[in-house]
C-alpha cells in the first residue's frame, strides 16, 4: 500500500508541475496585476498592502523559478495525497 501511494505522489506531481509550467505566462501576468494592486492598497493601509503583497511576489517567483515550481509542485502533491480516497 505503502508503495502505490508513493506511486500515486510521483505521478500527481509530475501533473502538477507540467499544469504549473503550462500556465506559467497566465501566472505572469495575475502576478502582476496583484502586484499593482497590492502597490495601491500599500498606499492607503501598510499592514494590508503588506499583506496583499505577498502572493503576487509568490506567483512571480513561481514564473521564474523553476526549483520554486518544482517544491511547489511536490508540496501540492503531498497535500492531495493527504485527502482521504473514494473507494
Amino acid at each position: 500500500m505503502s508503495n502505490k501511494r508513493k506511486l500515486d505522489r510521483e505521478g500527481l506531481e509530475v501533473y502538477l508541475l507540467n499544469l504549473l509550467l503550462a500556465y506559467r505566462p497566465l501566472l505572469f501576468i495575475c502576478g502582476l496585476f496583484l502586484l499593482f494592486y497590492a502597490i495601491g492598497v500599500i498606499t492607503k493601509s501598510f499592514i494590508l498592502g503588506v499583506t496583499t503583497f505577498v502572493p503576487p511576489v509568490f506567483l512571480l517567483l513561481l514564473c521564474f523559478s523553476y526549483h520554486l515550481t518544482l517544491s511547489t509542485a511536490k508540496f501540492g502533491a503531498w497535500l492531495l495525497t493527504l485527502l482521504p480516497r473514494k473507494s
